[in-house]
């Protein structure tokens, strides 16, 4: 069974932060990688900060164009059909996270 990965068995309070710092996007991968040593001494890898930073940036796409969506056919008057929009968006995003949920524990 793989492991969970480095960044996934950071402590909470610590992956907050580090889904901050990336989304602030002052930093370079490799400086986000020696900020997290250096900060809270957690060594990881630059490949595994480059494969968190694209979820992080899958997520915040979808995030995006769920809001656009919904800004757009909130004009239309249609209501039922945002609302509907909005719920096939959030089912996605509990996906995407459900999904990698058990690549952590090794299952997918």
């Amino acid at each position: 069974m793989p492991r969970k990965s480095s960044i996934a068995r950071l402590p909470d309070e610590v992956k907050n932060e580090l889904v901050q710092e990336i989304e602030s996007g002052r930093r370079t991968m490799d400086e986000l990688v020696d900020w997290l040593s250096e900060a809270h001494g957690y060594v990881i890898s630059r490949s595994a900060m480059g494969r968190f930073a694209q979820r992080l940036s899958r997520r915040s796409r979808a995030i995006k164009l769920m809001a656009e969506t919904t800004a757009e056919d909130g004009d239309a008057g249609n209501d039922e059909a945002v609302e509907l929009m909005m719920q096939l968006a959030q089912l996605r995003l509990r996906e995407a996270r459900i999904v990698e949920r058990l690549r952590e524990l090794g299952v997918g």
